[in-house]
């Protein structure tokens, strides 16, 4: 389909949405087990007029990759502010990044079982 092959750009940095929103995810749950429903609610409203400034803000000066910036920065602001609220009400959570990176012997056996299962 070459007509689409404009919006490639585009697709490839909005794929970065995907990444930040799973994580994302993890500090929400958290905070939803902790029953912080009222700023969860709260956080949604937020991320809509957030959405709407920043679309009002870069879609005259960046033009459609405007959207595409919007779509990636308010799930990782949001993201922030998630981290941000549970480590105030949770003081001993944190994120170890550096295990986000590491592959190990557990990895290796879970990509084996996976891998034995699809076999």
């Amino acid at each position: 389909f070459p007509q689409y092959a404009v919006s490639l750009p585009f697709y490839s940095f909005m794929l970065l949405h995907m990444i930040i929103n799973a994580a994302g995810a993890v500090p929400g749950i958290f905070l939803f087990v902790l029953r912080k429903q009222k700023f969860l609610f709260l956080q949604g409203i937020l991320a809509n007029i957030l959405t709407l400034v920043l679309y009002i803000a870069f879609i005259p000066f960046f033009g459609i990759w405007g959207m595409a910036f919007e779509y990636v920065l308010t799930p990782a602001l949001m993201f922030k502010v998630l981290y941000w609220y549970l480590a105030t009400v949770k003081p001993g959570v944190s994120i170890q990044w550096k295990s986000l990176f590491i592959f190990g012997k557990d990895d290796k056996a879970f990509l084996l079982s996976m891998y034995a299962e699809i076999k």
